[in-house]
């Protein structure tokens, strides 16, 4: 018997429960809808858990809360999928347990927070919106996306405290064309890994939710054998090749 902290709203679990155990944590406003156009493919290998959280304190305390709730679930291995400050989330889950969280995932992560007002965040929100096909439309984030909403969120991004440098093996993918952390922001998140492959992908900021296709093959095949790239699709690129390139390009403050 496990008791949700207060960070954790809903569960939802899925998938065959001798199967590995992949924990999915959505962006600050969205939900687990998020996930659904990968879900079908993710539940034929793992058990899932897909987590509708509650941004309202530091991301190393919701991080301290999940891992004493997987703990009373008795996970004692895993894999995280995150997604933006979900992606972050998952760092921070990642470098408090490394024994625990085996492999990492992170799509457009939240990091590398620039100086900007809080009404260019709110623009830059509303950009992103405007990438997405079709999002779901039942969301916090996309019925009211407010001054107070973005109040928030950079609270949550601000007051975490930088994270040691730590070794779970991670896949980073980035959307090319994301508006609120661009893909020049990716050098800021090397420094933070020993085991990391960056790939850039043809999108925006919600890959999971825009492009499943694109992203699903890798993240399968990083999940049984730690690699991503050799099943990338077409519109993925490795990140790494343009850093020796001179990449990457001024980023827009």
């Amino acid at each position: 018997m496990s008791t949700k902290p207060p960070c954790l709203m809903t569960v939802w679990h899925a998938g065959k429960p001798e199967a590995p155990a992949l924990l999915l944590l959505h962006g600050f406003g969205a939900s687990h809808r998020w996930w659904v156009r990968m879900m079908d493919r993710l539940t034929q290998d793992y058990q899932i858990f897909c987590l509708d959280l509650r941004f309202r304190q530091t991301l190393p305390m919701m991080a301290e809360e999940l891992l004493e709730w997987t703990r009373q679930k008795h996970l004692t291995r895993l894999s995280i999928l995150g997604h933006s400050l979900g992606a972050l989330l998952g760092m921070y889950c990642a470098a408090q347990a490394p024994q625990m969280v085996e492999r990492l995932i992170l799509i457009n992560p939240a990091i590398a927070i620039p100086e900007r007002s809080l009404w260019q965040w709110l623009r830059r929100c509303r950009q992103a919106r405007a990438i997405s096909c079709h999002p779901p439309a039942k969301d916090p984030w996309y019925r009211s996306l407010s001054p107070q909403t973005c109040r928030v969120f950079l609270k949550s991004l601000r007051h975490s405290p930088l994270i040691a440098p730590f070794a779970t093996p991670t896949l980073v993918l980035w959307g090319s064309r994301d508006p609120l952390f661009p893909l020049a922001f990716a050098p800021h998140l090397l420094h933070e890994f020993q085991a990391v492959r960056l790939l850039a992908i043809e999108g925006g900021h919600s890959l999971m939710y825009e492009f499943p296709e694109r992203i699903t093959p890798a993240i399968l095949r990083f999940l049984a054998n730690g690699d991503g790239q050799q099943q990338a699709t077409p519109g993925t690129i490795e990140a790494r090749r343009l850093l020796v390139q001179g990449w990457p390009p001024t980023i827009d403050q």
